[in-house]
């Protein structure tokens, strides 16, 4: 896993910048892992938590991998900012102290070059895709049905799933190596699945007022709304955790 694959290197870096007592060159390694890990692995994992989340093995397994990362970045960070690490190691873990903990040892069998240099690609692949979407005046909300890219290299099948979901595209086809990232296609209607979008606003607009009216995280509620994407109704019941969804005037009640 990408992410596994960064804190090791990290650890093997970190440890081998204070051995040499290059305090300058940790701290940059650790705030680019850090923009890393909040900026894309945790924002792109936000759908695989939460309850209206269905796959429990894969919730499982971000929380653990969630944990271990953050417990192993608590180690890494603990010479350089001890009284603010020692709060969060305990709040975290339970444990007495982390300054009583052992320095991590880097997993190098989990380092993957060729998994990072992707992951690089498709972060610049989705920052292009979004820069045509903001061109063209097309919201993130509305899916692509299809956008053809360019670059050093195809991406992997995980990966592309990884920048689908962060650009809303519903298929990505390689067309040729180039240089520089690139991509193309037909960005008007004909490319668009509008009701899609209509959907995702349905549901920000009932979970905008699920937090008006104090509902839990978990608790169901019960909506009426004058109308909505019929084939997206199971989706939107699902997204914001509705029980009984009925034809009328906006309303939304908790169950």
């Amino acid at each position: 896993m990408w992410i596994l694959s960064l804190i090791n290197r990290l650890v093997k870096e970190v440890t081998k910048d204070l051995d040499g007592f290059d305090t300058a060159s940790t701290i940059a390694k650790i705030g680019k892992f850090v923009d890393e890990f909040s900026t894309w692995y945790i924002r792109r994992s936000r759908d695989r938590v939460g309850a209206s989340a269905v796959d429990n093995r894969d919730k499982n397994a971000f929380y653990s991998t969630t944990y271990e990362v953050l417990t192993t970045l608590s180690k890494v960070i603990a010479p350089l900012a001890p009284f603010a690490v020692e709060e969060i190691y305990k709040n975290l873990t339970g444990g007495e102290s982390v300054h009583l903990t052992e320095w991590p040892i880097s997993k190098e069998t989990l380092i993957n070059e060729d998994l990072e240099e992707e992951m690089i690609g498709a972060r610049w692949l989705a920052s292009t895709i979004l820069g045509m979407r903001k061109t063209a005046g097309v919201k993130v909300k509305i899916p692509f049905r299809k956008i053809i890219y360019s670059g050093p290299r195809e991406l992997s099948k995980s990966v592309l799933e990884v920048v689908k979901a962060e650009t809303n595209v519903y298929e990505l086809e390689f067309l040729e190596v180039k240089e520089d990232w690139a991509g193309g296609g037909n960005l008007d209607e004909s490319n668009q699945d509008v009701e899609a979008g209509n959907a995702r606003d349905v549901v920000r607009k009932i979970q905008e007022e699920r937090k008006k009216i104090g509902t839990g995280l978990s608790d169901k509620v019960d909506v009426s709304l004058p109308e909505w994407p019929k084939e997206f109704e199971d989706e939107i019941k699902r997204k914001a955790l509705i029980n009984n969804l009925s034809e009328g005037e906006f309303l939304v009640t908790k169950s």
